[in-house]
């Protein structure tokens, strides 16, 4: 049979344990274990089938050293991110207020920098507790339109002030019709 190195390394009778004997010891045998008695961990370990030299089951590969939950380096730059989104959220909800009261003419909607940053530190605090990241795009998307609204919103609403404005002045202007002149006098 096989000699040193090989895969069937330790078949042999003889090979196996201290004694001379032909009987083979199951527990030793490369690929054996039918999940009664041995220290194969599914949690820790790639397959049945993977062995090590040793003929040691296979471990999974862990993860990179200075990855993961440690308190450290990563949940500093996740404080940092949390409160660059609590402030913008705070910004975004301010703006929104302000221009529902602009556009329902009812100056009650209108909330400050500290009833802002009161919803905002609220909602920031309902999501970590139930785990809701939202969708980047979507925030990307809610950023593009607020910023859309706060930019163009009292431009909008200023435009159509002026047009009500003119026409208000137009139809305000009396026209004076006189034989053979036919101008008009405001």
């Amino acid at each position: 049979m096989a000699k040193g190195t090989d895969e069937f390394a330790g078949t042999e009778a003889g090979s196996v344990g201290s004694d001379d004997s032909s009987t083979i010891d199951p527990t030793t045998l490369i690929g054996s274990g039918s999940g009664t008695g041995d220290d194969f961990d599914p949690a820790i370990h790639v397959g049945r089938d993977k062995r090590n030299a040793d003929g040691s089951y296979t471990r999974k590969r862990g993860r990179k050293s200075g990855s993961g939950n440690a308190s450290g380096g990563s949940a500093r730059k996740a404080d940092s991110n949390l409160a660059g989104a609590t402030e913008s959220l705070s910004r975004t909800l301010l703006m929104l207020h302000i221009g529902i009261a602009n556009v329902s003419k009812s100056p009650e909607f209108e909330i400050d920098k500290t009833e802002s940053d009161l919803l905002a530190n609220a909602t920031v605090n309902v999501l970590q507790q139930f785990d809701i990241r939202p969708d980047p795009r979507a925030e990307a998307i809610f950023g593009l339109l607020v910023a859309c609204g706060t930019v163009y919103g009292p431009r909008i609403y200023i435009h159509n002030k002026r047009k009500q404005t003119d026409k208000k002045a137009k139809a305000s202007e009396t026209v004076v019709d006189f034989p053979g002149i036919g101008q008009h006098m405001g």
